[in-house]
């Protein structure tokens, strides 16, 4: 109720005087185009959260089959080693 108050003084509207209904419509329509608008960018962020775990569950899949076909993970170890190694000597030398 405080809010209809507020926007009838915004207006500068009597307390006395009637709503119409193009004015309740437009307030509808607002209101509503704004929920709409926020329900979509919620949306768009949950599928771009939903795209990056569907990509670092690919990964951790590839790696859980790599170990379980493979004889051994030493080759696999090593890579994590040495990107790990590339990783810090290129964070590094870009701070420098």
């Amino acid at each position: 109720m405080d809010r209809l108050a507020t926007y009838m003084d915004r207006l500068s509207m009597d307390e006395d005087q009637e709503l119409s209904a193009g004015m309740l419509n437009r307030g509808v329509s607002n209101a509503q185009k704004k929920v709409e608008e926020r329900n979509f960018a919620m949306r768009k962020h949950l599928l771009e959260y939903d795209d990056v775990l569907n990509q670092q569950r690919e990964i951790i899949y590839d790696l859980r089959n790599k170990a379980l076909l493979s004889d051994s993970i030493k080759d696999t170890i090593n890579e994590f080693i040495e990107d790990f190694i590339f990783d810090i000597l290129a964070i590094w030398i870009l701070s420098k």
